[in-house]
This record gives C-alpha cells, sequence and structure tokens, in this order.
C-alpha cells in the first residue's frame, strides 16, 4: 500500500501564518490611507486665516501690538491684507 500524498502539517500552518500576515498588513494600510485624506482635507482648510478654531485675523493696517503677523497666502485675505494673530 503507498502512503497518501499531501501537503506536511507544517506547510499548512506556514501558508495560515501568511495569510494572516498579509490581512493585517491590509487592514493597517487602509487605516493609514484614511488618516492621510483626514490630513489631507486639514491642510486644505489651512489656506484661511480666519479658521475655525482660531482668533487670527485679516487686517490692512497693523492691527496694534498684541498681534504678530502670520506668513502666507490666505484665501480669505484680499490682496493688501495680512494675516494676523494674537500673542500668546
Amino acid at each position: 500500500m503507498k502512503k497518501a500524498q499531501g501537503l506536511p502539517l507544517n506547510i499548512v500552518v506556514l501558508a495560515a501564518i501568511a495569510l494572516l500576515v498579509l490581512v493585517i498588513l491590509s487592514v493597517v494600510t487602509i487605516g493609514r490611507v484614511g488618516l492621510f485624506q483626514k490630513g489631507v482635507s486639514e491642510v486644505e482648510t489651512k489656506n484661511l486665516c480666519s479658521a475655525s478654531g482660531t482668533q487670527r485675523i485679516c487686517s490692512s493696517p497693523d492691527p496694534g501690538a498684541g498681534y504678530k503677523q502670520v506668513t502666507g497666502k490666505f484665501q480669505d485675505c484680499s490682496a493688501d491684507e495680512k494675516c494676523w494673530e494674537p500673542l500668546k
């Protein structure tokens, strides 16, 4: 009688472990893509001087000693205005 031919048990176990690792890596990668998309959305909204949660203002003259200028181009400031935020 011939012995049945089949995959050794250790090959089956290794294949199962490899499959589990691939599933875990896929889940982690998909989660990171979501975080990346969230970060991109936040960068797009940071183009506003008076963004939500800030006390920054657009002003043409210097608003006074209690403010410092924020560098950059902001969508909500006109060409002659600069963005200012209160000193901490």
